[in-house]
């Protein structure tokens, strides 16, 4: 059912690519960054939930975790949407905001019925929501402005349906009280931002390696449009070929993690299976390369420049799979903070290499060395997170 989920999605973002001009698409490419990043809002109220449930047997904290997180979820909500209504000079800003605002919600929901098991709800409110994004793509979508919009309307189908699938389905039937609840908000709230704030910079880190170099084309070495198209396009290839495996990645973080906690799995042993497997990507990513290559030139001639970074992005995005090895396991030894640590050094001196290259090679030539320079950060920092989490007893 998930891929399901993916197909429709892989042919709505890449019907509107073949409908707009590669210089259209990349104009767009702002406000793809802009729906990314507002995710962060939330300051990792939704991984905390995450990691605590897994590591809980108690029903009335589990409960308490829960509220906190839609709690948090519902005004930061608000909040991103003024935020991006009365801020962001894009032409999509009204779509922005709904799209931004009201996926915080989803996503909410999504992490309780995670951490709840219940892999089936999760699908049924993706799909719903995709087929929402379909319908209204087809009666409403010939304009980049129309896409922006369509989302939108999805999105608030989705929650509306997410909503209804937890209230009847899945909310917890519990005599905690809400007295029991503040006082646990009052013992615990410190605790959790602090924690939700570290698993933030993890993402934030990871989202940062995956995105940096559309940052510096816009802002810093102004590429044409036309090239930010097929850098564009490229990464939306790629995040569909990635999307399978990192919802499985989605699904079992909470499974793994209470294993490894209980000493079911030993560390030592979990590293080497994940790192198993990442070699197993690489290989299907190169042995899939030239046939995706030509389906995507047969599709989009117009993306003329598409074959160089598709190939990158590929390689950068299994890369980014990959760091969730550490990060599961920094969460398992509450070691979030080493993580940062590590992250963030690598992440300073990326964007000083990525600065520095503006003063030795041309805006076109970025197109070129600005993803070969991610790629070898990211490698960097893999190999100093698994020097420190594999030395730990």
């Amino acid at each position: 059912m998930k891929y399901v989920e993916y197909l429709i999605n892989a042919y709505l973002f890449f019907s509107i690519a073949r409908i707009v001009s590669p210089a259209v698409y990349g104009d767009a490419s702002s406000s793809f960054l802009l729906i990314t990043y507002s995710s962060f809002i939330v300051l990792g109220v939704n991984q905390v939930l995450v990691k605590r449930y897994a590591k809980t047997h108690s029903q009335s904290f589990k409960i308490f975790l829960i509220r906190y997180s839609l709690l948090y979820n519902s005004i930061f909500s608000i909040l991103l949407f003024l935020l991006v209504f009365l801020l962001s000079d894009s032409k999509y800003a009204i779509s922005l905001s709904i799209i931004c605002s009201l996926r915080l919600l989803v996503e909410c929901i999504i992490t309780i019925m995670r951490v709840k098991n219940k892999p089936l709800f999760i699908n049924a409110i993706y799909i719903f929501t995709s087929v929402s994004f379909l319908v209204m793509y087809y009666l409403m979508v010939d304009n980049m402005s129309n896409f922006f919009a369509a989302w939108s309307f999805s999105i608030a189908a989705g929650l509306i349906f997410a909503i209804l699938l937890y209230y009847f389905f899945s909310s917890a039937k519990s005599t905690s009280s809400l007295n029991q609840t503040i006082k646990l908000f009052l013992i615990y709230n410190k605790e959790l931002f602090k924690d939700g704030l570290n698993l933030t910079i993890i993402s934030v880190i990871s989202t940062i390696l995956l995105s940096i170099d559309r940052i510096y084309f816009i802002n810093i070495y102004k590429l044409p449009k036309f090239l930010l198209g097929n850098i564009q396009l490229a990464d939306n290839v790629s995040n569909v070929v990635c999307l399978g495996f990192s919802s499985i990645l989605f699904i079992i973080t909470p499974k793994v993690i209470a294993i490894i906690y209980e000493d079911k799995l030993d560390h030592h042993s979990f590293y080497k299976i994940g790192y198993f497997f990442l070699i197993m990507l690489f290989v299907f990513i190169f042995v899939a390369y030239f046939p995706l290559f030509w389906l995507v030139k047969l599709f989009f001639p117009a993306y003329s420049m598409i074959g160089y970074p598709l190939f990158l992005y590929l390689i950068l995005k299994i890369l980014n799979l990959g760091l969730f090895i550490p990060s599961v396991l920094s969460m398992v030894f509450s070691k979030e903070i080493s993580y940062v640590k590590i992250g963030l050094i690598w992440i300073f001196f990326l964007f000083g290499t990525l600065y520095c290259l503006k003063f030795y090679i041309t805006n076109n030539e970025a197109f070129y060395f600005l993803p070969i320079t991610i790629i070898s950060v990211l490698i960097i920092v893999h190999i100093h997170l698994g020097f420190f989490f594999n030395k730990k007893k």
